[in-house]
């Protein structure tokens, strides 16, 4: 650029006056010029203060324009640091190993919920025992209908109540199970539980039934763990109610009784 300059001075008539150009914001100012000639050459003392990086529009005059727009060399890009790129790296890692964990505890949640099983009265009865007492009998049907889990009780307590009213209010005497614990039972299969109440005197049998005519409450309280392959999930507590539940026949010109009406879902 600056021999460009110097060839287009050498064309110009002489001056000792400041020439400057300017063209936008690109400026050159020429504050001294000497043009001596020396053995039919002619040689240029020339002092110049130049703006920085300018001169980027060439003033009409000037030839070899290619060059004259050449751009002026640019800084090359710093690659980013290593510790800036390790960084990178370990937060993808992090939210790669994050979003690895959710989907294992969303699948395991899903595939170890706990099974859905239906309890049910589905048989009652009663019989006579010395001294006018009452040995109340039923049968718990437990219904599991998922495909894949199992289920293993630790514990069940079946209780009969007087009252079928809601919160349970009246007398509650404690059932004697008669399956032993830990009860296995399988997926999509359905297993019966057997419990009797001993009512002990004619006294309490009639107070208790209401001289056999009223219905009465079942509940059941149950800890289990589900199983889906090799996975136990942690142990569950499982509380039912059912009722109204008839244990007697229904009187003459009474219609059906409630043991007719079996099943009795718990819910």
């Amino acid at each position: 650029m600056r021999h460009l300059l110097l060839r287009h001075l050498m064309n110009c008539a002489c001056t000792t006056r400041p020439i400057s150009y300017k063209q936008g914001r690109d400026q050159v100012l020429i504050t001294r010029v000497v043009l001596v000639r020396a053995h039919g050459s002619r040689l240029i003392d020339e002092t110049m203060r130049l703006r920085p990086y300018l001169f980027r529009s060439c003033p009409r005059d000037l030839q070899s324009q290619q060059r004259c727009h050449a751009k002026p060399p640019t800084r090359a890009r710093m690659a980013p640091p290593a510790a800036l790129q390790n960084a990178k790296r370990y937060t993808l890692a992090a939210l790669a190993a994050t979003l690895a964990v959710a989907a294992v505890v969303t699948v395991a949640s899903v595939v170890l919920r706990p099974a859905r099983v239906t309890f049910s009265v589905a048989r009652t009865g009663f019989r006579r025992t010395p001294g006018g007492g009452l040995l109340l009998n039923l049968t718990l049907a437990a219904d599991n209908r998922s495909r894949h889990a199992a289920v293993a009780y630790r514990s069940m307590f079946v209780d009969v109540g007087n009252s079928t009213t809601a919160p349970p209010r009246g007398s509650w005497v404690r059932a004697t199970v008669a399956a032993p614990m830990p009860l296995r039972q399988p997926g999509r299969s359905a297993v019966a539980v057997a419990a009797t109440v001993d009512l002990v005197g004619a006294a309490l049998a009639a107070a208790f039934t209401g001289n056999m005519t009223a219905s009465l409450a079942v509940m059941l309280t149950a800890q289990a763990k589900f199983r889906v392959g090799v996975a136990w999930t942690r142990l569950y507590d499982i509380k039912v109610s059912c009722g109204p539940v008839s244990f007697f026949p229904a009187p003459p010109g009474a219609g059906a009784g409630g043991a007719a009406r079996l099943p009795v879902y718990c819910v």
